[in-house]
């Protein structure tokens, strides 16, 4: 994929291979990092089921894992533990052997 896009009529950008555009989003190094950078990437994959550009299947899969992701982090809020100097809570599923 070269990463070129071509525009439609609705404004919205299409991998001009065909390729669903959140697949370009979801594919970045890191993975999703920001809240930010969900909400891009769900509501390009909105964009691409409405338009056909992804199968069912791949589609659930997507929405499956995000909604796991968005679990871990309400966790790791509820239940992690901050510590001294950090700047966010971890959350830690196993004891320390």
């Amino acid at each position: 994929m070269d990463g070129s896009k071509e525009s439609t009529k609705a404004g919205s950008q299409v991998m001009s291979d065909g390729q669903p555009q959140c697949l370009a989003i979801l594919n970045v190094d890191g993975g999703l990092r920001t809240s930010q950078q969900f909400k891009t990437a769900m509501s390009s994959l909105m964009g691409d089921i409405a338009a056909g550009r992804i199968s069912e299947g791949r589609a659930n899969a997507i929405c499956n894992a995000g909604g796991k992701l968005l679990k871990a982090v309400e966790l790791e809020q509820r239940f992690g533990v901050r510590a001294p100097g950090a700047d966010r809570k971890v959350l830690q599923l196993t004891e320390e052997l």
